[in-house]
């Protein structure tokens, strides 16, 4: 199945994993792939390959989560555009604090709405809401 170092399954494997999970009809899409890389698949790549049900698309990619758990997530690369803006648009900072936003300091908030931190220890607020306690 899966690497575990690597993220990587063969066309075959693929094929198999599919299969089992009631998705077998996209199986050929894969097939004539030797090596696939599990962090390089995403939708754009399953609607390259013909698979234009979003539904079946959402499926495989979930599937995939539970063979590869470091597979990228939507979230992350969400995040990491919302870097790259603030980054690099000095006019986007300049109207959020025209706005009233405390810049860096409500940007940790921002980031949490777009992914949300992993399960606090009860009484533990996530960075981004520690004026509450």
């Amino acid at each position: 199945m899966a690497s575990e170092n690597y993220g990587e399954m063969s066309g075959e494997d693929m094929c198999e994993y599919l299969r089992e999970k009631g998705l077998g009809r996209w199986a050929d899409a894969f097939k004539e792939k030797s090596v696939i890389k599990l962090r390089e698949l995403n939708d754009g790549v399953l609607v390259g390959k013909g698979i234009y049900q979003p539904e079946d698309r959402q499926k495989i990619l979930d599937s995939i989560l539970k063979i590869w758990p470091a597979a990228p997530k939507h979230e992350d690369a969400s995040v990491e555009m919302f870097d790259h803006l603030m980054k690099s648009n000095e006019d986007l900072q300049w109207m959020m604090r025209a706005c009233g936003l405390k810049l860096p300091k409500d940007l940790v908030f921002i980031k949490e709405m777009i992914q949300p931190p992993a399960a606090q220890e009860e009484g533990q607020l996530p960075p981004g809401h520690q004026e509450q306690l």
